[in-house]
């Protein structure tokens, strides 16, 4: 932590958009830099579908099995098909 520090970006669009910037000092003293003027995810910047997915995969593998990722991917990428909220509540709860 004594090696990190920040400084709010003045040239921040936020809370349009999430920018952020990262400048790392190497020991031989080059300074590598990265900025990121909007953030991925954002109307300006969306993420396209396949990345969508992507991510979810990504979190619903932190606590649930594939089986119930994709359960739950099919309703929600379903919803416009589902007679109402018992068959929501019915894939939700199965375990």
């Amino acid at each position: 932590m004594d090696k990190v520090d920040y400084v709010v970006d003045s040239a921040s669009t936020f809370p349009r958009h999430y920018s952020g910037e990262v400048i790392v000092t190497l020991d031989d003293g080059r300074t590598l830099s990265h900025r990121v003027a909007v953030n991925r995810g954002n109307p300006d910047r969306p993420l396209s579908n396949a990345e969508i997915e992507a991510k979810y995969d990504e979190n619903c593998a932190l606590t649930l099995s594939g089986g119930e990722s994709r359960r739950i991917r099919d309703l929600v990428l379903g919803l416009e098909l589902i007679a109402g909220a018992a068959e929501v509540e019915e894939v939700l709860s199965h375990e």
